[in-house]
């Protein structure tokens, strides 16, 4: 097995674990790991098809294949999450919350593992925001039902916030480097904004949710 399989099979597990660990008292261990099956699977036939997608350069800048892993493995994860909480009547909210931190997880890994491997620096720091991100998940996780104005107090702020920030956090840093995050050029600062604005609005419509 080679040092990258090595570090992409260690991201999986700890996805796993981190999944199966925060929703283990809420469901049947069955439930549990076949729901996170899926997700990962999905995970990995979407980033697969990254191999099939040609995007055509119309400005002589190659574009970057870690940016086209990046979409369709999200869009694999997505679709698998949507399956797992229908098929295993999985509560919306917890189960995003569990999928959240886990994917925070398995991107920590994956870019530090380059980091170490490649001495990316760019990938050393995409770590460090990574472990920011997760700090923050934790912090809010901590205090958000003390916060007056999240009336709610429903399970997913969390979640929705650290990804928020990420998905912002791409689309400011496509203006500057627009082909260095992904294939889409400066396309990628719209769609991560877009992702983003869905995700604070999701946030919003919680918040205002009755207890």
């Amino acid at each position: 097995m080679s040092t990258s399989l090595l570090y992409f099979f260690t991201a999986l597990i700890v996805f796993l674990f981190i999944y199966w660990r925060r929703l283990n008292q809420d469901y049947e261990q069955n439930q549990i790991f076949s729901s996170g099956l899926i997700i990962i699977i999905s995970l990995l036939l979407g980033a697969s098809t990254a191999n099939f997608i040609i995007i055509p350069s119309t400005t002589g800048i190659p574009a970057n294949p870690s940016g086209i892993v990046f979409w369709s493995g999200v869009s694999g994860l997505v679709f698998g999450f949507l399956i797992s909480i229908q098929r295993f009547k999985l509560k919306l909210f917890e189960a995003f919350e569990s999928v959240s931190i886990a994917s925070l997880y398995l991107l920590l890994i994956i870019f530090l593992a380059d980091a170490l491997k490649n001495s990316s620096w760019s990938s050393l720091v995409a770590s460090a925001i990574f472990v920011a991100l997760i700090s923050i998940f934790y912090f809010l996780e901590s205090r958000y039902k003390k916060f007056t104005w999240y009336r709610s107090g429903k399970i997913g702020f969390s979640g929705l916030t650290s990804l928020g920030i990420m998905f912002l956090l791409r689309g400011i840093l496509a203006i500057p480097f627009p082909f260095v995050l992904s294939f889409l050029g400066k396309v990628e600062g719209l769609v991560s904004s877009v992702t983003a604005f869905v995700l604070f609005l999701a946030l919003f419509n919680l918040a205002r949710q009755k207890v």
